[in-house]
């Protein structure tokens, strides 16, 4: 069986993927990766995700996103890929479990936690390192512990740590934060969080577990240590693309190089979320380049069929205000009716597809997804825009279109 689409990876951008392509009748095969929700899945609190009054844990909007993937009819498939073959079409994705075949494929693998790579992090990793606070704060109660970094993650973590450590050393090799300043205000407050500031972390000791890190004053080249029970790092990600083996162009750091349209260097294959080329890694960002990347999706498994958009026909688009003709043709359940005084948004809310052309004469706004005007005339006369030349677009998405008034 060759699927339509699947979607390789179970973080915002997948599940938002899944969602759009779910509701194109795409029905999508998303497979999870070893981790369902990726990096979302650890964070304790979310605050800054739209539609929530009160923080929401990972976990939870994680399970969320699934459920509402599933409702529109994505597979969701617990493996994880090894590897994929794009030289062939359909495209070959492999998994521990089986071989699919995919028409189109959208790669969501996001970013996994960069590593320090000092002595003693990976021996003691499971045994004191760690890299996930909401897994493994609670076996510090009353403990100290070292967390390294200077971002969101680390200062929002070391907050999550007070709850059970005695003392919270935050270990950053600058003299400022890069967090948010909301984060910042509220860590500065908390009297558990001690900062070891233009610092960084040399190597880790113990003996059956953690017992104190080596640290280097990177301005004085002092060193000196720090007891501690535990170490949390919190130093960037590194994109998940291992698995790809060269099929798709990365950049120098490895993250996959996309258009603005989550198009790689392979036709048919697109990219969203942390793994693309992206300096803003957050859930709000991959979420909408997932949202881009199933559209995208969609308009290629059409052109490929030889169709307009798969199992969407319309027989007629009607540019005018006839009443008689308007009314005759609202009965044909496949004729589309537009006239010039119709709101962009309801008709986009009708033929979704028609969001394709408003999008590429600059009607729609795309990363608000609202339309900018309050009808088609008026977004044609604001833009100078040449309504038949726009019909001829629409025309162009939407079969045996009838002429213009």
């Amino acid at each position: 069986m060759v699927e339509d689409l699947i979607i390789i990876g179970s973080g915002p951008a997948g599940f938002a993927a899944s969602i759009y392509a779910g509701r194109a009748q795409l029905s999508p095969l998303l497979i999870t990766g070893s981790a369902l929700g990726g990096q979302m899945a650890l964070a304790n609190e979310i605050e800054n995700y739209p539609g929530f009054l009160e923080a929401i844990n990972g976990q939870e909007l994680t399970q969320l996103m699934q459920r509402q993937a599933e409702r529109f009819g994505t597979r969701v498939e617990m493996d994880e890929v090894t590897g994929v073959d794009f030289s062939v079409h359909p495209f070959k994705v492999k998994t521990y479990a089986q071989e699919h075949e995919a028409k189109a494929v959208i790669i969501s693998t996001g970013a996994s936690s960069r590593k320090l790579g000092v002595p003693g992090e990976e021996e003691f990793t499971g045994r004191g390192v760690s890299y996930c606070a909401t897994c493994d704060g609670f076996f510090y109660q009353n403990r100290t512990v070292i967390v390294v970094g200077g971002g969101d993650s680390a200062v929002e973590e070391a907050m999550f740590l007070t709850k059970y450590a005695s003392k919270v050393y935050l270990v950053h090799r600058r003299n400022r934060l890069r967090a948010e300043k909301v984060t910042q205000e509220r860590a500065f407050r908390n009297e558990k969080i001690e900062w070891v500031w233009d610092s960084v972390v040399t190597e880790i000791l113990g003996d059956q577990g953690v017992a104190q890190a080596r640290i280097r004053n990177v301005k004085t080249d002092e060193e000196f240590f720090l007891k501690a029970d535990g170490i949390f790092i919190y130093i960037g990600n590194v994109p998940n693309t291992q698995f790809l083996n060269g099929q798709v162009e990365l950049n120098e750091r490895g993250y996959i190089v996309t258009d603005r349209k989550c198009h790689t260097s392979v036709p048919g294959v697109f990219a969203a979320g942390d793994v693309q080329e992206w300096s803003l890694q957050q859930i709000a960002t991959a979420v909408g380049s997932g949202a881009m990347a199933a559209m995208e999706a969609d308009k290629f498994i059409a052109e490929l069929e030889g169709t307009t958009y798969p199992e969407r026909t319309y027989s007629h688009v009607y540019w005018g205000k006839s009443p008689d003709l308007t009314k005759s043709l609202k009965e044909d359940n496949k004729v589309m009716v537009i006239t010039k005084d119709m709101p962009i948004g309801q008709i986009v809310q009708k033929y979704p597809k028609t969001v394709e052309v408003f999008l590429r004469h600059g009607l729609m706004c795309f990363g608000c997804a609202i339309a900018q005007y309050e009808d088609v005339e008026q977004g044609a006369i604001a833009h100078g825009i040449d309504i038949e030349a726009l019909m001829k677009d629409l025309n162009a998405v939407v079969p045996e279109a009838a002429g213009s008034e």
